[in-house]
């Protein structure tokens, strides 16, 4: 009885020593744990805060960037939209740039081209003129003065022609007999050419001297408007023909040709004013 007595006493403060380690080992992780929770609390604080103030640095940078990307879009089709509208001024300032050189290079080239004639027609009138004068100087001009005077006679003789149809036509009402007439100067000037060419000598220089002195002498017919008029035309035209004529070519011969070509016509001009003056005096008497 003893025995037991005694092993129950030594049993019983082992199992509060264990009781009292086992309290300890919970207070111990108990105090562990409560130490711990505040560092967890606060890394979970940290973490909180460090991932809200991302996602509000992430949030401030969008909402900073979305106005800079705005801004840079608007930028960049202002600075597209002032290209293409520099553009369209540079097309537009070119092409008048372009207009306004084509348009001076042709004013320049008419304009070039307004002095030569010109020059032309005034060298062609002094040349007339000195001709007119003394229609010996032929022989002594540069073939362009001749061929310029002679191109002259030709638009005198065709001058004169429609003025004789305007001027007949005025005063009679009717362009039969006008019409008549100027083809009939026109048929004698070209029946002249060819009686000067049949008495000219054979060989091709002489030819073309008596075209040349048959053309020149046609300018006095731009006042052949009337019938009088071309009749005394017809008299200055073979003075002219007479004196270029005789420095081209022989005096004797230069004679000869325009007494034929000049003189028969007026010789026909004037056998027809005897016939109609006749005829008139017969038809008054009757």
């Amino acid at each position: 009885m003893v025995a037991r007595e005694g092993a129950g006493n030594v049993a019983r403060p082992g199992a509060v020593s264990g009781w009292f380690l086992a309290w300890r080992r919970l207070l111990t992780t108990v105090l562990r744990k409560a130490q711990r929770t505040p560092g967890l609390l606060a890394d979970a604080i940290g973490r909180g805060a460090s991932a809200v103030g991302d996602t509000s640095r992430k949030a401030a940078d969008v909402a900073l960037a979305a106005p800079g990307r705005t801004a840079r879009a608007a930028v960049a089709t202002s600075q597209r939209t002032a290209g293409e509208f520099t553009d369209s001024l540079g097309w537009m300032f070119g092409g008048w740039r372009r207009f306004l050189a084509r348009v001076a290079s042709a004013l320049a080239v008419r304009a070039h081209t307004a002095r030569t004639h010109v020059r032309r027609a005034r060298a062609t009138g002094e040349a007339a003129v000195v001709y007119a004068r003394q229609p010996g100087t032929l022989a002594d001009m540069s073939a362009s003065s001749v061929d310029s005077i002679a191109a002259l006679g030709v638009r005198s003789l065709l001058v004169g022609a429609l003025a004789g149809i305007a001027v007949g036509w005025l005063t009679a009402g009717a362009l039969g007999v006008p019409l008549a007439r100027a083809l009939s100067m026109i048929i004698w000037a070209g029946a002249r050419l060819a009686i000067l060419l049949a008495l000219a000598p054979r060989d091709r220089a002489s030819g073309l001297a008596t075209y040349a002195a048959w053309a020149c002498a046609l300018i006095p017919f731009v006042l052949g408007a009337t019938e009088g008029l071309r009749f005394l035309a017809l008299i200055a035209s073979a003075w002219l023909c007479l004196g270029a004529l005789s420095a081209l070519l022989e005096p004797r011969r230069a004679r000869t040709m325009v007494l034929w070509a000049f003189g028969g016509q007026a010789a026909v001009i004037a056998l027809g004013w005897l016939l109609r003056g006749g005829i008139a005096a017969i038809i008054s008497v009757l």
